[in-house]
């Protein structure tokens, strides 16, 4: 999109309508899926984490190429995210788990990126400045202490 055609204000209406249909769209899938949840029993949330989670562990481990929708991504975040809070009680078991889970969370990132249309370069924007921030800390750690 250049500047040029965000003069035109016609132009600006047609983006603004279709943005419009697009959070409706996204509104009216939130609201199926919450309908769902309501409906959701142990069977139902079992296979949907053997499908979402489990599944795409064995078939797609280091998978990088070509996409993946809203709902497969989202629940693959949800379930990773779940397991992780619960890991989290024990330090040593949640470092093991953050190191396994951390190619596969890349993968599906980058295929949702390439998904909507943007570059997988944009995960570069969680990357550096968790690095960056890394960085600073372990440089302020290295200061000498002010007690005596």
């Amino acid at each position: 999109m250049d500047f040029q055609s965000l003069k035109d204000v016609n132009n600006l209406k047609k983006l603004a309508a279709d943005a419009k249909k697009e959070a409706a769209g996204v509104w009216k899938d939130f609201g199926e899926e919450t309908k769902k949840l309501k409906k959701a029993d142990k069977e139902s949330v079992k296979g949907a984490f053997n499908k979402y989670f489990v599944d795409y562990l064995k078939t797609q481990y280091i998978n990088f190429e070509g996409t993946v929708s809203r709902y497969p991504f989202w629940m693959f975040t949800l379930f990773a995210f779940l397991i992780g809070f619960v890991v989290s009680i024990i330090p040593y078991l949640a470092s093991i788990y953050f190191l396994a889970i951390l190619i596969p969370c890349a993968g599906i990132i980058c295929r949702r990126l390439r998904d909507v249309n943007l570059s997988v370069w944009w995960i570069a924007l969680i990357i550096i400045p968790f690095y960056i921030g890394l960085i600073l800390l372990g440089c302020l750690l290295a200061l000498p202490s002010k007690t005596k």
